[in-house]
């Protein structure tokens, strides 16, 4: 089943939130809207519509790279047999939208997720300390691209008009 991802991640950009919002879609076509903190949201993976596939969500704080929380999720759905699971990030600010999918290609090598997991936690405290700067968010993409790429991930990205010119 494909999914519209640009399609939901234009929605969620239209409407602003402080608060950080996800579309789960799962194996049966399902769609879940939630909402949680500023600062994450918790994600049913498995629910009466089967296992979640794929995860649009907002990051209303300047990142454009994957949180550490972001990657536990998309290994989690690797682990419950999701083929190629997605997880996806969506930030918007006055220039634009910028949603980047990370799709597992194949099952990660022995090793993958902590090695992951220990990259992505250096950054969670670099972000903090910084103040969520930008320059650190884009330092961050192009080093944990790389390792991703590696660990058998791969990384789109995409520029969207900003969000008040993609609503209607």
């Amino acid at each position: 089943m494909e999914i519209d991802i640009i399609g939901i991640a234009r929605r969620l950009a239209v409407e602003p939130s402080s608060v950080e919002r996800a579309v789960v879609v799962y194996e049966d076509g399902y769609i879940l809207p939630i909402a949680g903190s500023p600062m994450g949201v918790s994600i049913p993976l498995l629910t009466n519509h089967g296992r979640a596939t794929a995860v649009i969500h907002t990051h209303p704080v300047p990142r454009t790279a994957p949180s550490l929380p972001d990657l536990q999720v998309l290994f989690a759905m690797a682990k419950l047999g999701v083929e190629q699971p997605r997880m996806v990030t969506v930030y918007s600010n006055e220039e634009g939208v910028i949603l980047t999918v990370y799709t597992l290609k194949s099952p990660p090598p022995p090793g993958a997720e902590e090695l992951a997991a220990r990259h992505a936690l250096n950054y969670e405290h670099l972000n903090l300390d910084a103040n969520f700067d930008p320059r650190v968010s884009e330092k961050q993409l192009r080093e944990q691209h790389a390792l991703l790429s590696r660990l058998g991930i791969s990384v789109e990205r995409y520029r969207l008009p900003p969000a008040r010119s993609v609503a209607g």
